[in-house]
């Protein structure tokens, strides 16, 4: 009887290992399964009310490329960025967002904790032509926050206020561009930023990766207002402007 149990809990760690990693989508509509190196993904309805016959499901092939040094995914006829963060991944193009976390909790990592906030920032390059304003910040849409200013970014600010209080936020470095990516290595990225509350006590200062995954970071103590200070940069190929794709406090 030993021999048995031993041999079901092998064959059970063996099976663990070859298991797809499984993922639902944002709307909780649709569930993926993607292979251990993510090659492949097969999409199936969740929806009870909606028959659907997983078995017909056939996996499609995923490839995996960087285009100045941005994460891609093509997935059938589309392509999509990649953004990663340790809880979930997020693939998304003009026209399509998909939010894929681990165990069906989204609506936990996701949508309730954005704070809707008021955005203010020191310089902001908004004109007939442009409209790369501080409140692109708070929607994930590839329109980022770029500054302008001499100063090459350093000492920009941002200011975030919001109606009840957050600890965290979540920053997307760079201009993330998926029609020119490009962009990202041309624009000064942010190297360390320091956040100050409403009475100018610091309250964090954080060093950020130069690519473009999605990072989190907790500030000292809860507040409903914040300012976010420049102080360091990744310098861009072409332009001297600093920019931000997502900053978002939760």
């Amino acid at each position: 009887m030993k021999k048995l149990f031993f041999a079901l809990f092998i064959l059970v760690q063996i099976c663990s290992v070859f298991a797809q990693q499984k993922y639902s989508s944002a709307d909780g509509f649709y569930g993926y399964e993607f292979s251990d190196d993510f090659s492949k993904m097969t999409a199936r309805i969740l929806d009870s009310e909606v028959s659907s016959d997983s078995s017909n499901s056939i996996p499609t092939n995923i490839l995996h490329y960087e285009k100045y040094g941005i994460p891609f995914w093509s997935i059938g006829n589309y392509e999509y960025i990649y953004f990663e963060s340790d809880i979930y991944f997020i693939l998304q193009n003009q026209e399509k967002q998909f939010i894929l976390v681990k165990d069906g909790k989204w609506s936990e990592y996701w949508q309730k904790k954005v704070k809707p906030a008021i955005y203010e920032a020191s310089t902001e390059q908004k004109d007939f032509f442009n409209n790369f304003e501080a409140f692109n910040l708070s929607q994930f849409n590839l329109n980022p926050w770029i500054s302008e200013s001499q100063t090459g970014g350093i000492n920009e600010h941002i200011i975030i206020e919001a109606n009840s209080n957050f600890s965290s936020f979540r920053i997307v470095n760079g201009f993330v561009d998926i029609n020119n990516p490009d962009n990202f290595q041309s624009y000064n990225r942010v190297k360390t930023l320091k956040a100050y509350d409403q009475n100018e006590n610091l309250i964090g200062t954080f060093e950020l990766k130069d690519d473009s995954s999605i990072q989190v970071f907790n500030l000292e103590k809860e507040v409903n207002f914040v300012k976010f200070v420049v102080t360091e940069i990744y310098s861009g190929r072409i332009f001297s402007d600093v920019a931000l794709t997502v900053l978002q406090c939760y």
